[in-house]
């Protein structure tokens, strides 16, 4: 698609009408989903300023905050989501890891949720530079001397990018379904999965318009009727997720890392990292399990019964498992 139509697609005027959607209808969409943690926590918004090539950004980095009432870890543990999502998605296992944390903070990825929505560079080295920075700038701005990160999927790509770049800010990594890791698949062939493999399904569904939610329901109608069926209430998921979704700029820096058949042009790599690392999988997820771990001190876990949603497949599982990774810390 030429890049002047990306942007009338990608512009929140223009959505606002077509998509109908707004800022203000996510917002409530997420006060919904975050009504079920239970306990008083914080949302807000963190400003950070990020050096790329082209020059300086000044961005917003939404971030919830909910203290913990155990100290067996002092520090702070920050939750980072995946592709297509945004931190409420977590808040049952905000109310589970409590118990284990003195402080937890969630953010949206830059370009996805509530943070700002930039345009993102093609290259994919100056797409994962702005994922990776604006993170950092975030940590700067919330004062945090290090931390221990807990991401999913495209979120633990950013988090061990991020770990890579700043080792001294990062205490342990917990990577749950990591996306980006070098695998062979089974199913490279034929030029069909190939293209379809490249293709932006979000940049997709923005152009649905009206049309759009029926679009959504149709080819997630199993993730909404099973897998997120114990968070939060009837319809509060999938709102959350189509208004997060139909506003987000994140998945265009997603696509530019992202090589044919999900692959990752920059593949990730575990080593060189001296921090705490568990790797947590779902065993029917269409994600690869890394096994290969002499590179590494990591550790690995495989969840039976679970796919790639897997804090909301198998929860408690999930949950036991992401303890027994910050007991490792």
């Amino acid at each position: 698609m030429p890049s002047q139509w990306l942007g009338v697609v990608q512009s929140v005027s223009f959505m606002k009408s077509w998509n109908q959607t707004s800022p203000e209808i996510l917002a409530e969409c997420e006060r919904r989903l975050l009504s079920h943690v239970g306990a008083s926590y914080n949302v807000y918004t963190v400003d950070v300023k990020i050096d790329i090539q082209s020059g300086v950004l000044y961005e917003r980095i939404h971030t919830f905050e909910i203290k913990g009432n155990g100290m067996e870890l002092s520090v702070p543990v920050v939750i980072i989501h995946g592709f297509a999502s945004g931190l409420a998605t977590f808040v049952n296992l905000f109310k589970e890891l409590r118990a284990s944390c003195d402080i937890i903070y969630a953010i949206d990825i830059l370009g996805f949720g509530r943070s700002s929505k930039p345009v993102f560079p093609s290259d994919s080295l100056d797409a994962e530079c702005l994922f990776v920075d604006s993170i950092e700038s975030w940590r700067i701005q919330m004062q945090l001397p290090a931390m221990v990160i807990c991401a999913h999927s495209f979120g633990a790509y950013v988090a061990t990018k991020y770990a890579q770049k700043y080792p001294n800010a990062v205490k342990g990594l917990i990577l749950f379904e990591p996306w980006g890791f070098p695998y062979k698949s089974p199913s490279e062939c034929g030029w069909l999965k190939r293209l379809g493999s490249t293709v932006n399904p979000l940049l997709l569904l923005k152009m649905a318009g009206p049309i759009a939610p029926s679009v959504m329901r149709f080819f997630t109608r199993d993730l909404f009727q099973k897998t997120f069926t114990n968070i939060g209430k009837e319809e509060e998921m999938f709102s959350y997720l189509y208004h997060s979704n139909i506003q987000c700029t994140g998945d265009a820096g997603f696509m530019a890392l992202k090589a044919p058949y999900h692959h990752a042009k920059r593949p990730l790599s575990l080593g060189g990292l001296e921090c705490s690392i568990s790797l947590i999988y779902g065993r029917d997820s269409w994600i690869y399990a890394m096994t290969n771990l002499h590179e590494s001190n990591a550790v690995i876990e495989i969840i039976p019964n679970a796919g790639h949603q897997i804090y909301a497949d198998q929860p408690e599982q999930f949950i036991h498992a992401v303890r027994r990774a910050l007991e490792r810390i």
